[in-house]
């Protein structure tokens, strides 16, 4: 199997450099060869730069993965963070836009709707990790335009129809 892993940074930050020893050990303990893509970084490549990226890399692999051991029929995306959310979009966008066919996708800590006022918004508005306030300062550089928040290629969950899909671990 194949794992198109995303990293996280808030769509600003983060490296592969972050994610490798991650990455690796998934590698070892899945026993799939694990694909982590670089994507551009906001504010210099605002949305939807990153989304174009990461659909970009899950057709090289399904193009090229044969050539590392892969299989192109089985390919997951995976990410953490604003990772997760670029794994979620890339569903998406390979739904609507021809494939190739994902398997799986596996989301760890999806922010998934920019525009969600929801309770556990309310409750960790302040952390642990990080505030409410450095996430939406990070979605503003990502977004560029406020607009886009409606987006289903930038807020997955507001996607009219979510059939479809592979099936997603969050």
């Amino acid at each position: 199997p194949v794992v198109v892993f995303y990293h996280g940074g808030g769509w600003i930050g983060g490296s592969l450099d972050l994610y490798d020893e991650p990455c690796a050990t998934l590698a070892r303990r899945v026993g799939a060869v694990v694909v982590s893509p670089d994507y551009r970084l906001a504010p210099e490549h605002p949305f939807p730069a990153a989304t174009d990226d990461t659909v970009a890399a899950v057709r090289w692999a399904a193009d090229h993965i044969t050539e590392f051991g892969g299989d192109p029929e089985r390919i997951a995306v995976a990410g953490e963070s604003a990772g997760a959310n670029l794994a979620a979009v890339v569903a998406l966008r390979l739904r609507d836009e021809g494939g190739p066919q994902l398997r799986a996708q596996v989301l760890i800590t999806p922010p998934v709707d920019f525009l969600a006022d929801t309770e556990s918004r309310r409750q960790f508005a302040h952390g642990p990790i990080i505030s409410m306030e450095l996430a939406m300062r990070m979605a503003s550089l990502y977004l560029g335009d406020p607009a886009n928040a409606v987006s289903p290629h930038a807020s997955p969950a507001r996607a009219e129809d979510l059939s479809g899909l592979p099936p997603a671990l969050v």
